[in-house]
């Protein structure tokens, strides 16, 4: 049984330079933590007050003033942390509410113009989170050195000085685009990391079928989950006139009917952009939405260490309706961690 502990981190900002980061002591409580697929993960972790330090009592009681960040081991590793953002105290026990390092990109805020020609989308995000981290108290200890290129250039224009927006949601505007990429934080080393997609294919060795206690699944037909046809508009503050594009899947569109949905993408201001956005779009909405997500104990082969957010597994499961079976990708894992470190997880496929 894997051994887990929680600490709590004390950040310091620098002018200059990333963070300090000084660990202050455990945490002893419940944990649940969760990753998700591009967006910055979670994790809940509930503690009595009477049981912790005070040096972490002033930070959780000053956390504007005084940063705390959660770190979260399994055995040796670390595989989630982040900043605490907020909490709940009641029956003296304090929840507190924390986010993936990702998150840190969400106080960051492009004010200045940024226009990118026919540059590597990697370049871009890592430029994104770059120039923030260089102004003066901007650096939350995202490493970027390891960013590489991903061989797809793009023409991308920020008009930051007119319309400000949040680095968070610019890396999941550039990476959700068709031949986009994922992006996460590593917890271990804080290096950011892009790829075309997270994961491997593990279908082969990793089958969700022993350990399963219960299974919900979810499908949807309605106008708009799904869609043969995408009416994209794309508009921006440069233009005049928004600029439009539709994306077409034909054999759905046999099949099914013509069914049409529309999307607004604000804002894009290239036409290229545009385009792999809305086939993007499409490609997510070309067939049934049915997602199963099971409640899992891991077992051997399926354990928290042999899969992850974006890998692809087998799952396999009668919810009543007639066997289910197919190749699943994890959009979203919970792992739980009982007093006695017994885990079960819950997983949600895209």
């Amino acid at each position: 049984m894997a051994e887990y502990t929680v600490v709590a981190v004390a950040r310091t900002p620098q002018s200059a330079t990333g963070p300090t980061l000084v660990e202050l002591g455990p945490i002893e409580g419940s944990l649940a933590y969760t990753d998700i697929l591009n967006e910055a993960g979670t994790a809940t972790v509930g503690v009595s007050v009477d049981t912790l330090q005070s040096d972490i009592k002033d930070r959780l009681r000053t956390p504007d003033t005084l940063p705390l960040e959660v770190w979260v081991y399994r055995d040796a590793t670390v595989v989630f942390a982040g900043p605490v953002v907020g909490g709940e105290i009641r029956d003296d026990i304090v929840n507190l509410n924390v986010r993936g390092l990702e998150f840190y990109s969400a106080y960051m805020v492009r004010d200045t113009d940024y226009a990118a020609t026919t540059t590597d989308q990697y370049t871009i995000a890592k430029t994104l989170i770059d120039d923030f981290q260089a102004l003066t108290y901007g650096d939350y200890g995202i490493e970027t050195v390891s960013v590489g290129t991903s061989g797809t250039t793009r023409d991308y224009t920020v008009y930051g000085a007119t319309e400000p927006r949040v680095v968070y949601e610019l890396l999941q505007e550039l990476g959700a685009v068709d031949n986009g990429f994922d992006f996460w934080v590593n917890p271990d080393t804080r290096e950011l990391e892009l790829a075309a997609s997270r994961g491997s294919d593990l279908s082969a060795s990793v089958f969700l079928e022993r350990g399963i206690t219960s299974s919900g699944i979810r499908f949807s037909i309605a106008p708009g989950l799904l869609a043969s046809e995408v009416h994209a508009i794309g508009t921006g503050p440069s233009l005049d006139i928004p600029l439009s594009t539709t994306k077409s899947n034909t054999a759905l569109r046999q099949a099914f009917g013509r069914a049409g949905t529309s999307q607004t993408f604000d804002p894009i201001e290239n036409a290229t952009l545009l385009g792999d956005a809305a086939q993007a779009h499409l490609d997510d909405r070309s067939d049934v939405f049915f997602v199963p997500g099971p409640a899992l104990v891991p077992v051997v082969g399926a354990g928290v260490e042999d899969f992850g957010v974006g890998d692809l597994v087998t799952y396999t499961f009668d919810a009543g309706l007639g066997q289910v079976t197919g190749t699943y990708r994890i959009a979203k894992r919970t792992v739980t961690v009982a007093d006695s470190g017994q885990e079960t997880m819950t997983v949600e496929f895209t």
